[in-house]
């Protein structure tokens, strides 16, 4: 499984509150994988990208447990 960088980005368009967003993050990761555990994403290889230049990511994940 190839791994993607989640980013927030770099230089001048460095966000300050990315170290809150990343402890966020890894806190509600956490939380929802003791609560679900063994979640299943079938569709992993085709995410539903969102379309926008000026903000990457998923449009939807398809997640079972």
């Amino acid at each position: 499984m190839t791994k993607r960088a989640l980013t927030v980005g770099a230089g001048i368009h460095h966000c300050l509150g990315y170290r809150l967003a990343l402890i966020e993050l890894e806190t509600a990761l956490d939380v929802l994988l003791e609560r679900l555990p063994n979640p299943e994403l079938p569709e992993l290889d085709q995410p539903g990208w969102n379309q926008r230049g000026n903000l990457r990511g998923v449009t939807s994940l398809v997640a079972r447990w």
